[in-house]
Parts: C-alpha cells; sequence; structure tokens
C-alpha cells in the first residue's frame, strides 16, 4: 500500500508540475501576442496560431482584427485567470511536499488547504466572469453560462473548504491531545 501511494503521489507531481509550466508557457504566448497586437509587429509564427473561445477555434489574424483593446481585454482576463490556475497548482504542490502523512493535522496544512480552496473559489468566479465577457467583446452579446462546466471550480472549492475545516477541526484535537500527554 505504501508503494502504491507513493507512486499516486509522485505522479500527481508531475501532472501538477505540466500544469504549472503549460500555464506558464501560455502567459508567455499570451504576452508575445498583446506585444504582437499593441506594437502591430508582424509574426509571421503567430498569423495560423488558434486560439479557443468558447468552443470555437479563431484564428489570431481575425482576433487582431477585433481591435486592440478587445484583444487587449482578452489578453488581460487569460493572464489574470492562468496566474491563478498556476497558484492553485502551486499550492497543491506545496501540500504535496510539506504534507507530513504521519501527522497531517498541523496548522501548515490546514493553511494550505485553506489557500488551494481560496485558489478554486477564484478562478470558478473568473470562469463564469470570463465566459460571459469574451462573447461581448467578440461577438456584441452579454452571455451569462451556467452550464456545469463553469461550477467545476466552484463545487471544487466548496469540497476544499469543507476539507479545510476538517483540517482546522483535526489541528485543534491534535493540540488538545499534546496538551493532555
Amino acid at each position: 500500500m505504501k508503494n502504491y501511494s507513493h507512486f499516486a503521489i509522485s505522479f500527481l507531481k508531475v501532472i501538477l508540475w505540466i500544469s504549472l509550466v503549460s500555464g506558464g508557457i501560455a502567459i508567455l504566448v499570451t504576452i508575445l501576442c498583446l506585444v504582437a497586437i499593441v506594437f502591430d509587429l508582424d509574426m509571421p509564427f503567430l498569423n495560423g496560431a488558434k486560439i479557443t473561445i468558447n468552443g470555437a477555434a479563431v484564428k489570431f489574424t481575425e482576433l487582431k482584427q477585433q481591435g486592440i483593446f478587445n484583444f487587449t481585454i482578452f489578453g488581460i482576463f487569460i493572464i489574470v485567470y492562468l496566474w491563478v490556475f498556476m497558484k492553485l497548482m502551486s499550492n497543491a504542490l506545496n501540500i504535496l511536499n510539506r504534507v507530513d502523512f504521519q501527522n497531517p493535522f498541523n496548522q501548515e496544512t490546514s493553511d494550505l488547504i485553506s489557500k488551494l480552496s481560496s485558489s478554486a473559489l477564484l478562478l470558478g468566479i473568473l470562469n463564469i466572469v470570463f465566459s460571459s465577457i469574451i462573447p461581448l467583446l467578440f461577438k456584441g452579446n452579454f452571455v451569462i453560462d451556467f452550464s456545469f462546466e463553469s461550477f467545476n471550480f466552484l463545487i471544487m472549492a466548496a469540497i476544499l473548504y469543507i476539507v479545510s475545516l476538517i483540517f482546522k477541526k483535526g489541528v485543534e484535537l491534535q493540540s488538545e491531545i499534546d496538551l493532555t500527554i
């Protein structure tokens, strides 16, 4: 059993690192696209790039035609969203690296789970805002998307919040046991 959980944790760490690195690359590409549009730079390798917006793949050249303001707002939203996503992945990695599985109920683990919950909540809110504002910028219509996909991070935030409350109670019980002994 111990080898299985060690393997599972190692696998999770690899997945989280891949997500973290891909988020960083996506931020760099978004910044590159913003610079290309704002300063009207011709970067041929970006012309064939496609960006998926609400399920539809749109070419970079088509986005460029929407105007500097629209793409700048779009780019800022993407950067903020990816930054929060990277914080979520980073907090998850910190939990996996710092948790003591022999004595998991400590203040540090409880705080990290609370941070994880906050990041997931913020991502859920950004996801709903993002799916509402992007159609307004590029298609001229305001849409509020209440699909299950929009609420994935909100559901995850609720679950993580409950787990953080359990860990806080576990920290209290552990400190009472330590005082009793």
